[in-house]
């Protein structure tokens, strides 16, 4: 979040986790997804997290968020069931 907070007004990124018990919270995980895609991709890019050694899984989160076809799926997904925002249609 260290990182995040450099791109975000000094502000950290943080997601909601989705709960298998609770599918709804997985939606409000998206939502929140697509509405910090700009600074995880910022995050991404600069020089101080490109150094960092990356454990597998977050390797995995990297090119998700750097896959186009990820983030035209994930607001896809958003759309079907109805949650709608102006700001997702910058995202894509």
């Amino acid at each position: 979040m260290a990182q995040s907070a450099m791109s975000n007004s000094g502000r950290g990124v943080g997601l909601i986790r989705g709960a298998g018990t609770r599918m709804t919270l997985w939606f409000y995980a998206m939502i929140r997804l697509l509405c910090v895609g700009k600074a995880l991709t910022a995050t991404i890019h600069q020089q101080k997290f490109v150094k960092l050694s990356l454990k597998e899984n977050v390797a995995a989160a990297v090119r998700d968020i750097t896959n186009e076809k990820f983030w035209k799926r994930i607001h896809c997904l958003v759309c079907c069931f109805g949650f709608s925002c102006p700001l997702f249609a910058s995202l894509l």
